[in-house]
């Protein structure tokens, strides 16, 4: 069946041929696309670059796939996936560090947070404190001026002691504000650069979290695609290795049944010769038996004459004895010596007889156990024979059953073959939606470029109008900063007044002498403590005033921050824009990877179908080998040689037509093969880059046609150069209709002949690519291409039409010179094409120059990388350090914070203190007002008692105060500290402002490298200008393709006929092989009657067993009679001898009665006696003697026993016959 291939195949053959030129073209550029994936904004100028150098003639072969092509993608595939491995561990490197970060921001928005909101609480708790104090303060004026009434001079200058204790007390209480509030500024500062730092490294780490989600999707991406791949491969492996494993099991089993046949065949042999050696050794011994059969006659009729003879010389003596009783003695002793020796002579031949009798015994019974020898060896060599006949049987019917399995793989083979078809099919549809899935995004690329132009725009101009704001807010600190510097100022005022109070208090004590005056003066202070207090509460409300704006200023401040960071947002939504245009063009990149891998696949996927093929046909051929093996076994079996023989003769006249369809076919592979390898060096020598043009023919029609009015576009600007007047007149409606007038009708046809040449063109391409491309989806693109570009003719005619009614109208001069200044044209064009191919040269030396540029970009690209990760290398350290000393910082803040609540306990006490003493001056002057009446002595008392408690209590006040001073001497050491520590933090700030000029010195290095693509793309971009005459070109090799299309079509017709006559042949010898089926059935219909035939005969065989038996019983009889025979005879010898001596004493008793002297006496008559002669024997006395010991012996085994294989052999020869017979009849 794998004779021809149709005309439809053969195509799909020669395009995939010309797919491989193309993906060998890619697989040679494969490896500088891999170092150009870097970079992400030139894809285009790349791919231009491509499709120069697929234009450029290769070197290389078109059609050869050599080893070293495999071992290239073979690296690349590990280069990718060692790529893959290190971008994972980037990732997971960079993932670690973003959660770092974000702890690291957590840790100093939390310590931030803390360090403000401590600070804050403090200055408020500062507050309450000093305005507790001035209204404590104010009590005691107003109790010391309530007490001046009763007071003394002493009490005076007791108070005025105590208040110069309090007035020291409160400078250094306003010395500790100052402090604080010079602190809180410069925290404010500090606090104010954190929030610049802070908004910085949210920049920095929103575009890092952008990178790194960027980098996450295209890992993941990768990942996905991974994994799919592994998934194909996986899958593709497997199968691979299924396929694999079947062939190596076939051939396996092959190699088995191979050598199972080869030792059946020996065993056969083996077997065959066995049973003619059997065969002929049963020949002998059944020629033996014979002899045996025809000697045991001979000595029963032997036998039957002895017993016959012995009986009659019985009778014969028993007559005598009788004579003798009758003759006289005389006679008697006359004859005793006579019959003696024949007695004698008679007893020697006897016994002779009888040795010779029992030495043929003896022979006959070593003769019949050597029989029964070989008779139970004959046997058990015919029950192993049936052995081995079933076990040879088995196996046939095994072999028969595997070649049915077969014959099944095969089917399945062939349905697999199908399926993997049908795959290719698929991916080639795939393929074709996958070029156009590339078409869009080269669309949406070239979108995607003008977006991130756009976006790069808008963010230049974004990145001024946030240094504008940044100036704005930094404004409003220093706006902030004075504020408080105002604030600080009122509060010094506030502190004068206090001292100005300070000095009416002391005026007030030196006029205490006097009563009445302290009085006036004490309405006065009253009121002046009035105003005091109404200052006071203004100052109160100035304050909280102060407070509101501080609120207000921090509410902007928040307001300003949140609008910063939803400008940081847009910014971070701008960045994810820009990485994820830049993930869409990686995943263009990837698609077209994925294209060229799925084009590898599926040129695996050929090269497997084929191997696959040429297995199947193996697989073929050795199951026909073994269908010949099972056939010459069944012929070896059956012995039907000659039917068989003639069976063969006609198989091999349909394997003689087979061949020579073969051949024929083959003829025909090969002129197709010729044909082919003469369009393939047509096509490479004359269009090296056919293959590429049409396929982006399939992809871009829509560059086509922009091309098609560019270069129309560039005619009209040639003329536009030469004429001076078109040039005039190019903007206007008017203008158009003048250059109308003075362009010639001749040049506009030839235009839109082109135009209509192109739309041909096109349609060709739609009829070649078909079969590759989805005809739903190319027909209405080009339906809508075709209708754009019917609207634009229609637009044209038009034109033309105005163009002839003005032309009518119009002067005649100005055609001819037109036609001359178009004449002068067609010259400088022709001047201009010998000076494009020139260009050309020049272009593909440039070509190989920018590629080389590119390399070097490439190199310094990675230097570039490399330095990048050494200053990331030193920031990760820089962030470590900068890290410790934040720890350092917060256990010191930690450290301050504990002093400044020991120093709030202190103040504590020191306010319990103070209100003891208030109580205690309260019942002072309690004690006053009641006691008017009381002695001014025990007033003394009381004071000098209240003055020890006061020393008292001053001298605790002076131990805390000492204690103060030592943790605010501690608390300067840890701001010093503090200092060095802002110190290393500049530095580090440095440090960073250093790497950040490095990665901008960088930037600049990748802005020339753009500039320098950009000079490289508009070269391109003129070369690409250059080669469009190529496509005039393109066009008259379609019409010599066409040619050879038709060509291909009588070719096709050719082998359509030929594929009837094959079909016609197959159908043959499907007829064949239905009756090889029937033969088959009907000889397994044989094999089953055989089989119950042969256990007939093995039950015939068992019988006969049985019979044996019986005849070894018999034999064993025979043996015993023969004892008894002998018994016998020793008996007659021994009535011989007894006689032989009765006559010897009848003898003498004769002789003493015939003697002389005697006779006188004696009364006896003198009468002869007659005895018998001893010539006779009593022959019926012997044969009565020889019935009574013979025993009666009807049955004759060994007679029996040839009548029985007598009739075995018949059987056997019949069912030969009837098998010859019913194979006949079934041929």
């Amino acid at each position: 069946m794998n004779t021809t291939k149709s005309f439809p195949n053969l195509l799909n053959e020669a395009l995939e041929t010309s797919s491989n030129i193309s993906d060998n073209h890619s697989e040679c550029l494969s490896s500088s696309l891999s170092s150009l994936s870097g970079l992400t904004g030139y894809e285009e100028e790349l791919s231009d670059l491509k499709h120069l150098i697929k234009l450029s003639p290769s070197p290389c072969l078109p059609y050869q796939i050599t080893k070293e092509m495999k071992t290239s993608t073979n690296k690349q595939v590990e280069a990718y996936e060692e790529r893959i491995s290190k971008l994972n561990s980037e990732l997971q490197n960079a993932l670690r560090l973003n959660e770092t970060y974000k702890y690291d921001i957590l840790n100093l928005k939390r310590k931030i947070e803390l360090e403000f909101y401590d600070k804050f609480e403090k200055l408020l708790k500062n507050n309450v404190q000093l305005e507790g104090q001035l209204q404590v303060a104010k009590e005691h004026i107003h109790s010391l001026l309530n007490n001046k009434n009763v007071s003394n001079n002493s009490h005076t200058n007791k108070l005025v002691e105590l208040e110069l204790d309090y007035e020291t007390k409160k400078n250094l209480l306003e010395n500790e504000i100052k402090y604080w509030k010079n602190e809180a500024g410069t925290q404010e500062n500090v606090n104010n650069k954190l929030k610049i730092e802070l908004e910085e490294t949210r920049i920095n780490l929103s575009s890092k979290n952008n990178s790194n989600e960027g980098l996450k999707k295209k890992i993941v991406d990768i990942h996905v695609e991974m994994q799919n791949l592994n998934q194909e491969n996986v899958r593709i492996n497997n199968l691979l290795s299924m396929t694999v494993n079947e062939l190596e099991s076939l051939k396996k089993s092959e190699l088995w049944y191979k050598e199972q046949l080869h030792q059946c065949r020996e065993q056969k042999l083996k077997s065959i010769e066995e049973v003619s050696k059997l065969q002929l050794s049963l020949a002998s011994k059944e020629r033996n038996l014979d002899v045996l059969n025809s000697d045991l006659l001979k000595l029963k009729n032997v036998h039957e004459e002895f017993q016959l003879a012995s009986l009659q010389e019985r009778q014969s003596l028993l007559k005598t004895i009788d004579k003798f009783s009758n003759e006289s003695p005389k006679v008697i002793s006359i004859t005793d010596e006579g019959l003696s020796r024949n007695y004698e002579s008679t007893i020697e031949s006897l016994n002779r007889e009888l040795l010779t009798i029992k030495q043929a015994i003896n022979e006959q019974q070593s003769s019949f156990e050597a029989i029964n020898k070989q008779n139970s060896e004959l046997v058990a060599r015919n029950t192993m024979l049936q052995k081995t006949l079933n076990d040879k049987e088995i196996f046939i019917t095994n072999l028969e059953y595997d070649k049915k399995d077969l014959d099944m793989k095969l089917e399945i083979c062939t349905e697999k073959e199908k399926q993997t078809r049908q795959l290719v099919i698929n991916l080639m549809n795939e393929k074709s939606k996958l070029e156009i899935a590339l078409n869009g995004a080269n669309q949406e690329k070239s979108e995607i470029q003008d977006a991130i132009n756009t976006i790069r725009e808008n963010f230049s101009k974004f990145a001024l109008n946030y240094h504008k704001i940044k100036g704005q807010l930094n404004e409003k600190n220093k706006e902030m900063l004075e504020k408080d510097n105002r604030n600080g100022f009122k509060v010094e005022e506030i502190k004068k007044e206090i001292n100005e109070l300070k000095e009416v208090n002391w005026k007030l004590r030196l006029q205490a002498e006097n009563n009445s005056a302290l009085n006036n003066e004490m309405k006065k202070l009253n009121e002046i403590n009035e105003k005091c207090k109404s200052e006071v509460r203004y100052h109160q409300e100035t304050i909280a005033v102060l407070k509101e704006e501080l609120n207000t200023l921090k509410q902007n401040m928040m307001i300003m921050s949140n609008e910063l960071h939803l400008k940081d947002q847009l910014v971070s939504d701008q960045y994810r824009e820009i990485n994820n245009l830049r993930t869409q063009i990686v995943n263009e990149e990837k698609l077209k990877s994925e294209v060229v891998i799925h084009l590898e696949t599926i040129e695996r996927l050929k090269n497997e179908i084929e191997t696959f093929r040429e297995n199947v046909i193996l697989i073929k051929n050795e199951l026909q080998v073994k269908d010949d093996a099972i056939k010459i076994k069944d012929k070896e079996i059956s012995d039907l040689k000659s039917e068989v023989m003639c069976f063969s003769q006609t198989n091999t006249s349909l394997s003689q037509s087979v061949n020579e369809l073969n051949q024929l076919n083959k003829l025909l592979k090969v002129e197709n093969c010729e044909l082919n390898d003469k369009l393939t060096k047509f096509i490479a020598n004359n269009f090296n880059g056919f293959n590429n043009r049409t396929n982006k023919i399939e992809q871009n029609h829509t560059e086509k046609i922009n091309e098609l009015e560019r270069w129309f576009l560039d005619v009209l600007g040639i003329i536009s150069t030469n004429l001076n007047e078109i040039k005039m007149f190019a903007e206007s409606k008017q203008n158009i209709i003048n250059f109308y007038l003075k362009y010639p009708n001749e040049k506009f046809k030839h235009h839109f002949e082109e135009i209509n040449d192109l739309l041909v063109h096109f349609e060709k391409s739609q009829r070649v690519y078909q079969n590759r491309l989805d005809k739903e989806k190319l027909k209405h693109k080009i339906t809508d291409r075709l209708n754009q570009l019917q609207d634009k003719i229609y637009v044209l005619d038009k034109d033309l039409k105005i163009f002839e009614d003005l032309r009518n109208s119009g002067p005649s001069m100005k055609e001819n010179r037109l036609v001359e200044e178009i004449k002068q044209l067609k010259i400088l064009v022709k001047a201009k094409e010998l000076e494009n191919k020139e260009k050309q040269k020049r272009c593909e030396t440039n070509n190989r120059t920018l590629l080389k540029k590119v390399k070097e970009h490439m190199r310094g690209r990675n230097s570039a990388e490399k330095h990048c990760s050494y200053l990331q290398e030193l920031y990760n350290n820089v962030s470590d350090e900068l890290n410790s000393y934040k720890l350092q910082d917060s256990s010191k803040d930690s450290e301050i914070q504990n002093l400044q609540n020991l120093c709030e306990n202190y103040k504590n006490i020191n306010n319990k203190l103070k209100q003891e003493i208030l109580g205690l001056q309260k019942e002072l002057s309690i004690i006053t007002a009641k006691n008017d009446l009381i002695n001014y002595d025990l007033l003394k008392e009381n004071l000098t008692n209240l003055e020890g408690k006061l020393k008292i209590a001053e001298d605790k006040v002076k131990e805390k105060d000492l204690i103060i001073n030592n943790l605010q001497i501690e608390i300067q050491e840890i701001n010093l500290k503090n200092v060095v520590l802002e110190k290393e933090k500049r530095k580090y700030l440095d440090n960073t402002e250093r790497l950040n000029n490095d990665l901008n010195e960088e930037n600049n290095l990748i802005m020339r490298l753009k500039s320098t693509l950009e000079t490289d793309r508009k070269a391109l971009e003129e070369v690409q200008e250059k080669l469009l005459h190529e496509q005039k070109q393109h066009a008259i090799a379609v019409t010599q393709i066409e040619k050879v299309q038709q060509t291909f079509q009588h070719i096709q017709e050719r082998n359509n006929l030929l594929n009837e006559e094959i079909e016609s042949l197959n159908h043959k010898l499907d007829c064949n092989s239905s009756e090889l089926i029937n033969l088959k059935e009907q000889k397994i219909q044989m094999d089953k009657n055989w089989m119950e035939k042969q256990n007939h005969m093995q039950s015939f065989i068992t019988k006969l067993q049985s019979e044996i038996q019986v005849l070894q019983s018999d034999l064993l009889s025979a043996r015993s009679e023969k004892h008894f025979l002998q018994r016998l005879c020793k008996d007659l010898k021994i009535a011989l001898q007894t006689c032989m001596s009765q006559s010897k004493a009848l003898k003498k008793h004769i002789q003493t009665l015939t003697s002389g002297p005697t006779r006188e006496y004696n009364s006896l008559p003198d009468s002869s006696i007659n005895l018998p002669s001893p010539s006779k024997y009593d022959e019926d006395h012997i044969n009565q003697l020889l019935k009574q010991s013979s025993t009666p012996s009807t049955e004759k085994p060994l007679s029996d026993l040839e009548k029985c294989l007598n009739s075995l052999k018949q059987e056997m020869i019949c069912l030969r016959k009837q098998v010859t017979e019913g194979i006949g009849h079934q041929m």
